[in-house]
């Protein structure tokens, strides 16, 4: 069954390269870039005395406050998108936006970025269509549910375009200290973390018609999508079910069957890892098959709301370069606050096949 939802053009900036067609070369190569921040050391060890403030990880000296971080991230994303899909800027503003935003933080700066994010970038990359955006949910997921949302969108306007885009730094003192405080940040003293990444993804969805009438390379088709809401969130302290990750993505999958390729958001910590353990078990015909499990987060990072996009991103990328384990690819995420998304795609390859 096909939604006749097609994405034709992908753009992504992460530490591994500046483009996505860069990224997804390092992520096939299993490559990593990532050091010591000497402005952020870990401490080697805890506080010696129990009631001396308590410190889980580290201390930081002048790591900058890099307010527009996210927004520079994403108006290269989307050079890079306009750029490979050789896309005019009379195209970007005719199409309709979902943009998911940099993870929310403790401090006040992250709130002023967030409120003004649609603005930012409309004004870094200089398309004011981005003012007339969607707002993703937070998290994870938010790229995934947009790809979802787009695609249902251009089922029922076969017109309209949509650029599914988001950023998002882990790299700020303020929100560095509150994962270091839960203990999500990965040290020599905390190993069940993840190691805080950038990155910026934008994806150009559209109808299989409109595309073909405008000559346009077709890299992926959106087969299906599935969401789900897991009632025991990481920071709830509790132990994953598994139960609606196993849904959502049964829901992807099901015009297709079971996928031999999965790409998702594990990123070092045990509760994500017990979660796919969980999904398998509650659904062994579904994910009993799985021959290629990719969790690029190894190379970057975690991304936060960029995750989703950057796992579609190298997706389609591995597609177009005939370089993908698999015709076809199940992607799944996992938002903070439980919701579960999924999406499964197919190469155009495939489709003709």
């Amino acid at each position: 069954m096909s939604t006749g939802a097609v994405i034709t053009a992908a753009g992504m900036v992460t530490a591994l390269g500046d483009t996505a067609a860069s990224t997804t070369a390092a992520v096939r190569a299993r490559l990593t870039r990532f050091r010591e921040w000497p402005s952020y050391p870990c401490l080697p060890a805890d506080p010696p005395r129990p009631e001396e403030p308590f410190s889980v990880v580290a201390a930081y000296t002048d790591l900058p406050r890099a307010l527009d971080l996210p927004v520079r991230l994403l108006a290269l994303a989307l050079q890079d998108l306009a750029t490979s899909g050789d896309i005019a800027r009379a195209d970007l503003e005719d199409a309709s936006f979902f943009l998911a935003r940099p993870s929310p933080g403790p401090a006040a700066h992250h709130h002023e970025l967030r409120d003004a994010f649609r603005e930012r970038v409309a004004d870094a990359a200089g398309v004011d269509a981005v003012t007339r955006g969607l707002l993703a949910p937070d998290g994870h997921a938010a790229m995934l549910l947009g790809l979802a949302h787009a695609a249902r969108a251009v089922e029922a306007d076969p017109g309209t375009p949509w650029i599914v885009a988001g950023a998002d730094s882990q790299v700020d003192v303020g929100l560095l200290e509150a994962l270091d405080h839960a203990r999500r940040l990965k040290s020599r003293r905390n190993l069940d973390g993840f190691i805080p990444g950038e990155a910026a993804a934008a994806l150009l969805v559209e109808h299989r018609r409109r595309a073909e009438a405008r000559g346009a390379p077709v890299l992926a088709e959106i087969e299906g999508s599935g969401a789900g809401e897991e009632p025991h969130a990481i920071e709830s302290g509790d132990p994953p079910s598994g139960e609606a990750l196993a849904a959502a993505l049964a829901a992807a999958c099901a015009a297709g069957g079971p996928p031999a390729w999965v790409l998702c958001d594990l990123n070092g910590e045990s509760y994500r890892a017990k979660e796919w353990g969980l999904a398998r078990v509650r659904a062994p015909a579904l994910l009993g098959g799985v021959r290629a499990l990719w969790h690029p987060a190894d190379g970057y990072g975690d991304v936060g709301a960029a995750t989703g996009g950057c796992l579609a991103a190298a997706c389609v990328r591995s597609f177009e370069r005939g370089a993908s384990p698999e015709a076809r690819a199940a992607l799944f995420a996992g938002s903070g606050d439980g919701t579960r998304a999924a999406v499964c795609l197919v190469s155009a390859a495939a489709k003709r096949a």
